[in-house]
């Protein structure tokens, strides 16, 4: 009889009840399901937003956020993008979308120049970092994997690399701004020379001399008071200073000349006569061809190899190159031929711009609002599918995380029941006299957290007694048979102490004497890294079989009296009456079972150090140790998903686990 009747449903103050109960209902189920949805938007974020925890990342409706996170994978540093435009930022969010549209012959032209340089005079951009690679990255995967027959095993042979996946191939780290950088060295940068020569220009980042000579000034004077005192200029900016091409006669000579002889990469000093001016300096430094390579570690065939700069200098050559530009020439020989001083000289070329604009500077700003303009889709696909497909990857090569998941929760449920089952059905319809007393037992199983049996767990299957208890469970039936089969009634208890007996002293006793005197080693064996490990210590549950038994108690006695008058044994009344009756809760234990060994991953890193036994959880854990935040939230994500479409397909079945019994 419902509490209250229909009649009283229909007044104003039970109207009131209701609508307040359900208000509540759905402020809880909201309260449940913000933190899934937050965490979820957080996944589709990267460095530029992730921090902003939003329902609806900003980007998905706002143009401007979608460039400053396009700055930021291709940036991936602030610094570096204020530097080239010339902005002063923190942070990408800082940055504003340029007001007016790119020109696209001013681009083209860029780009054009670009390809023409060499791999040594720029770097890459869409570099990611070591925790999240980035679009260039992926090229460098693809290009390794057609440029590099054999596949990953050939690949790690050459880069002398033990490398577990294509996943594990980051960029090379490389500073092409740096003074003495002689380049990436080895095969690996033999293989990223060939990758940068097809290199789309956009991937390019040409060294900035005038950057460089800014940060140069910035680092010494502080301010451009202090710039202009020291120099004799007017400057009101830092990002105003121009980088001459030549020694200026101006204040600025001495700065530039120390500039040009000892923080300018030497890649981009131009010498007057260099090639005769270098030979003629290494035969005064280091005497003959011969003695000079052997104190530079070159291999000049003769001196007509010998140029200006040397390309893919060894440590020996980088310091005579240090003197050369310290000591070997004159300051009036001396210029500038950094990438963005050439591009005057190309431009001129084209007929593109006056002989005059030599402080014409590159497009920077109208390259990237260009860039984004044109591929804005597949940004938008890259920025949505990045952390899943990074975060699908890492499970994917890790040992066998997916398998070893799938094979432990499918062994787990399958022992759940069985083992679980039996043991209640036994206690249920057997009235043994010390049923009271198991009962008791198991519950008292409950009273301990887990964590207080995980090291005596562990003990045991680190030195587990496999053969002892194979043969003493052996000896123990055959002596419990023998008993039974020559004793009536009470005396047939007898089976019991009589089988205990005969499996401790068969396996702790008999069965190692035997192995000493044959040589045959009978002592314990480790079961970590195996299955058996993750499996052995929650075959049974104390609160599982409380919880069948008590259901299998709720079943009418008529009917398993129907099954005897039928002439049915127990274990086909079992089969066939107790179990297709407890389909309820039977999928309530699989589905328990399913959740506490499918989010379960402490008990799987102690007992499985071996990656190649870690399990999805134990993986996602290691994962959200380096990962950032948008990886660990799009982990969670992928993590979470199993155990959500179990619960959506299960909820009838739940229900009626949770009703049924209460309704008996």
């Amino acid at each position: 009889m419902p509490i209250i009747t229909v009649v009283g449903r229909k007044r104003f103050s039970s109207r009131l009840l209701f609508a307040a109960i359900y208000a509540l209902l759905i402020a809880g189920g909201i309260t449940m399901l913000y933190p899934f949805l937050l965490m979820a938007a957080t996944s589709l974020t990267d460095q530029t937003d992730s921090k902003e925890f939003r329902l609806v990342p900003r980007y998905f409706l706002n143009k401007e956020a979608q460039y400053q996170k396009f700055l930021g994978e291709k940036y991936q540093r602030a610094n570096d993008y204020s530097d080239l435009h010339a902005h002063t930022i923190q942070a990408f969010d800082q940055a504003a979308m340029p007001p007016h549209a790119p020109q696209p012959r001013r681009v083209e032209l860029w780009r054009e120049f670009q390809a023409t340089l060499r791999p040594i005079e720029f770097g890459v951009w869409h570099v990611g970092r070591r925790t999240m690679p980035g679009k260039a990255e992926m090229l460098w995967r693809d290009y390794l994997r057609a440029a590099v027959p054999g596949g990953l095993s050939a690949l790690s042979g050459r880069l002398g690399r033990g490398l577990a996946a294509f996943s594990e191939v980051f960029a090379p780290y490389e500073k092409p701004d740096g003074r003495l950088w002689p380049g990436v060295q080895g095969e690996e940068g033999r293989l990223w020379a060939d990758f940068k020569r097809t290199l789309d220009p956009r991937y390019r980042w040409p060294v900035d001399g005038t950057v460089l000579w800014r940060n140069y000034l910035r680092f010494k004077y502080e301010h451009i008071a202090d710039v202009n005192r020291a120099l004799g200029t007017a400057f009101g900016d830092f990002r105003q200073v121009p980088l001459p091409r030549h020694k200026p006669t101006s204040g600025m000579a001495k700065e530039w000349t120390y500039f040009v002889r000892n923080e300018l990469p030497y890649r981009f000093v131009a010498i007057r006569d260099g090639d005769a001016r270098y030979r003629a300096f290494l035969a005064d430094a280091y005497g003959p061809l011969a003695k000079a390579d052997a104190q530079l570690g070159t291999r000049y065939a003769s001196g007509a190899d010998i140029h200006w700069p040397p390309d893919r200098p060894g440590p020996g050559e980088l310091d005579a190159v240090s003197a050369f530009l310290r000591t070997g020439c004159d300051d009036a020989d001396l210029s500038i031929a950094t990438p963005d001083l050439r591009y005057a000289d190309f431009l001129r070329e084209k007929g593109a711009a006056p002989a005059t604009f030599d402080d014409i500077r590159p497009p920077y700003e109208e390259e990237d609002l260009w860039e984004f303009d044109q591929d804005k889709s597949q940004w938008m696909s890259w920025f949505l599918t990045r952390n899943y497909g990074e975060v699908i990857d890492y499970i994917a090569v890790r040992g066998r995380a997916l398998w070893n998941t799938l094979i432990l929760v499918g062994a787990m449920i399958l022992c759940s029941l069985t083992v679980n089952p039996l043991a209640a059905y036994a206690l249920s319809r057997f009235r043994l006299s010390f049923t009271n007393q198991v009962l008791l037992f198991l519950l008292a199983t409950m009273a301990f957290p887990y964590e207080v049996a995980m090291i005596p767990n562990f003990l045991l299957l680190r030195q587990f007694p496999l053969w002892a208890w194979l043969v003493g469970g052996a000896f123990g039936l055959g002596a419990a048979a023998l008993v039974y089969r020559a004793t009536r009634g009470r005396t047939r208890l007898l089976a019991i102490p009589s089988s205990v007996g005969a499996a401790l002293l068969a396996g702790f006793f008999v069965t190692p004497l035997i192995g000493r005197l044959f040589g045959v080693p009978v002592g314990p064996i480790s079961l970590l890294n195996t299955f058996a490990a993750l499996i052995l210590p929650s075959v049974a549950s104390g609160f599982g079989i409380f919880l069948l038994k008590g259901f299998f108690d709720s079943l009418p006695e008529e009917l398993f009296e129907a099954a005897r008058i039928d002439g049915a044994g127990e274990l086909r009344t079992m089969w066939h009456v107790a179990f297709p009756l407890s389909k309820p809760i039977l999928a309530v234990m699989a589905l328990q079972a399913f959740t506490a060994t499918y989010g379960s991953y402490l008990w799987a890193l102690v007992v499985c150090q071996d990656d190649k036994m870690w399990t999805l959880m134990v993986c996602l854990f290691q994962l959200q140790q380096w990962a950032p935040q948008h990886i660990t939230m799009a982990a969670t994500v992928i993590a979470s998903l199993p155990t959500l479409i179990v619960f959506v397909f299960a909820q009838k079945v739940i229900l009626r686990g949770i009703i049924i019994p209460a309704f008996k």
